[in-house]
C-alpha cells in the first residue's frame, strides 16, 4: 500500500474529483484532488438549481472588464477579484499562471504522481478493491491511473511550488478555463488562510491510512469550498453568452475513457466534490463564508456526517472508535496489505455494487467500522475482515438483511452455504458472509475456505 505523498491540486473539467481514496478511505496515491470529467456531474450542473446567496454578493465587474476581453493577465484579475471578494477571504500571495499545452501539461502530471507509486503499490492496491468486489485481482491499477493523468486535465495548482499550470490553446481563456481558475484560485485561498497540509494531516502518512473516514471528510471540505465557490461564479460573474458556451462544451466532451471505469470507482472519485458540496452548500446556509471558514477549526470527523450535514450541524454524531482483533495467527501464509476504514459512505458504495436501491437504507445508522485485507500471495488468495458497529440494533439487522440481498446478487444463488444463525455465509468459489458479534455489531467476512471463516469468527465468538 503506497503512503501520502505530497499533494497537488488538479482540475480536469467539471465533473468528477479524485481524492484517489477508494473504498472511502484506501489511500492509492493522490491526497487533494483531481477533477475530470462524468456525463453525471456534468448534466447535474445544468440542472441544478441556483444557489441562493447567503447576504449580498459583490457587485459584477463591467462586461468589458471580464473575460475574455482584456490580455490573459487582466483576464486572471478580473477572475481574481471576483473569487477574491465572494470567498471573502484576501489573496495574501499572488501566485504565477503557466499556460501549457495538453501534452506539457499531462507530462507534469504523470512525473508528479508516479514518481513514488510503483507497480507494485499497484497491485496491492488492486487486492483491496478485489477484496471489495471492485475489480479482479489482476487488475491493472497502474495503467487505469497512468491513463487517468494523461488524459483530459485542464490544469492544477503545485501548492509547494505555488503555480498555476493551465491548458490554453491561445491568450483568452474559454468558459471552462475561466471557472478552472475560479476554482483553483478557491484552493490558493484555503491554503493561504487554513493551510491544506495541516489540515489534511499530510505530513503524518499513518494518520491518513488509519483515520481514512476523517480524511474523505476533510477532503469534502476542501472540495465542496471550492465548488460552491465555482457554482456562485458560473452562476452569477460568468457571461451569459460564455455560460451557454459551457453548457454546450459539457455535452461535446469525450466521456469514453470513464465508461470502463467500475461506479464504485466512480462514486469514490466523485465524492468530494459531489457530496462535499451540498455539506458545504448546508453550513452555508447558516452563517455564509464565515460558516465555511469554521470548518477549518473544527472539521466534520466521518463521511456519515458530510451525508448527513443534520448530524455535524444540529446533532452532532460522533463515530465510535473501532478495533480488530489481530487475525495473523490463523492466516498462515497471508500478509495484511492494509488495515483502515469504509466510512458510511465507503460501505454504501460497495453495497449499491449489487443492491443500488437499498444500499443507502443498508449503510444508514452506521456508527464506526475497522477493516482490514490480507492477501497470500502463492496462493492468490484474499482474506477480508470488517468490523462495523450501528447506532442500535434495528440499524444493525437492517444492514445484514439488505447484505444478504447484495450476496445472493453477487453468488448467484438464493440460499446461502451456511446458515447458523448468527453467521450466514454465501460461496462463489469463495465465501461471503455476515455475522453478528453483539447487538449493534456486525462483521463482513471474505475468505477462500470455510475453515478460515470459522477460525476468524473464532476470534470474535463473545
Amino acid at each position: 500500500m503506497t503512503e501520502q505523498s505530497n499533494w497537488t491540486l488538479l482540475y480536469v473539467g467539471v465533473a468528477f474529483v479524485a481524492l484517489v481514496l477508494v473504498c472511502g478511505a484506501l489511500v492509492v496515491t493522490v491526497s487533494a484532488g483531481v477533477l475530470f470529467f462524468g456525463e453525471e456531474i456534468m448534466q447535474a450542473v445544468s440542472r441544478s438549481p441556483r444557489v441562493q446567496p447567503y447576504g449580498e454578493l459583490p457587485e459584477p465587474l463591467p462586461q468589458s472588464d471580464m473575460p475574455p476581453n482584456g490580455t490573459l493577465d487582466e483576464q486572471f484579475a478580473a477572475i481574481e477579484t471576483i473569487v477574491v471578494d465572494v470567498r471573502n477571504l484576501p489573496l495574501e500571495e499572488a501566485v504565477p499562471q503557466n499556460l501549457l499545452t495538453g501534452d506539457e501539461l499531462s507530462e507534469i502530471v504523470v512525473e508528479d504522481f508516479l514518481v513514488e507509486y510503483t507497480p507494485e503499490d499497484a497491485a496491492d492496491d488492486a487486492v483491496i478493491l478485489a477484496a471489495f468486489d471492485v475489480v479482479p485481482i489482476t487488475y491493472d491499477l497502474y495503467e487505469f491511473y497512468r491513463r487517468f493523468y494523461s488524459e483530459g486535465i485542464a490544469g492544477f495548482y503545485d501548492p509547494e511550488e505555488e503555480a498555476f499550470y493551465i491548458i490554453s490553446a491561445d491568450d483568452n481563456l474559454d468558459p471552462e478555463e475561466e471557472i478552472t481558475y475560479a476554482h483553483e484560485l478557491t484552493h490558493v485561498l484555503q491554503d493561504q488562510h487554513f493551510d491544506l497540509n495541516d489540515f489534511m494531516n499530510y505530513g503524518d502518512d499513518r494518520w491518513f491510512i488509519d483515520n481514512a473516514d476523517a480524511a474523505a471528510a476533510r477532503q469534502a471540505v476542501i472540495e465542496g469550498d471550492a465548488t460552491l465557490t465555482e457554482r456562485l461564479y458560473e452562476q452569477n460573474y460568468l457571461l451569459p453568452e460564455r455560460r451557454e458556451q459551457l453548457y454546450e462544451a459539457y455535452a461535446e466532451m469525450d466521456l469514453s475513457f470513464f465508461q470502463d471505469i467500475p461506479l464504485f470507482m466512480l462514486n469514490e472519485l466523485i465524492f468530494p466534490y459531489q457530496q462535499g458540496y451540498t455539506f458545504v452548500e448546508a453550513v452555508y446556509r447558516t452563517g455564509g463564508f464565515a460558516a465555511v471558514d469554521a470548518l477549518y477549526a473544527d472539521p466534520p470527523t466521518s463521511t456519515e456526517q458530510i451525508l448527513h450535514p443534520d448530524k455535524y450541524l444540529t446533532d452532532r454524531d460522533e463515530p465510535q472508535e473501532v478495533t480488530l482483533v489481530e487475525a495473523e495467527a490463523v492466516l498462515p501464509g497471508y500478509r495484511e496489505v492494509i488495515t483502515s476504514q469504509l466510512g458510511e459512505f465507503g460501505l454504501r458504495n460497495f453495497l449499491q455494487q449489487e443492491v443500488f436501491l437499498r444500499a443507502s437504507a443498508g449503510a444508514d445508522g452506521w456508527d464506526g467500522d475497522r477493516y482490514s485485507v490480507y492477501f497470500n500471495d502463492e496462493a492468490r488468495d484474499v482474506v477480508l475482515i470488517v468490523r462495523i458497529v450501528w447506532d442500535d440494533s434495528a440499524e444493525a439487522e437492517e444492514f445484514r438483511t439488505v447484505f444478504a440481498t447484495y450476496a445472493r446478487s453477487w453468488s448467484g444463488t438464493e440460499d446461502p452455504a451456511l446458515d447458523t444463525g448468527d453467521l450466514t455465509c454465501w460461496q462463489a468459489g469463495e465465501l461471503l458472509c455476515s455475522a453478528s458479534t453483539g447487538d449493534t455489531e456486525t462483521l463482513i467476512l471474505r475468505a477462500p475456505e470455510p475453515v478460515l471463516i470459522e477460525e476468524l469468527m473464532g476470534l470474535y465468538a463473545e
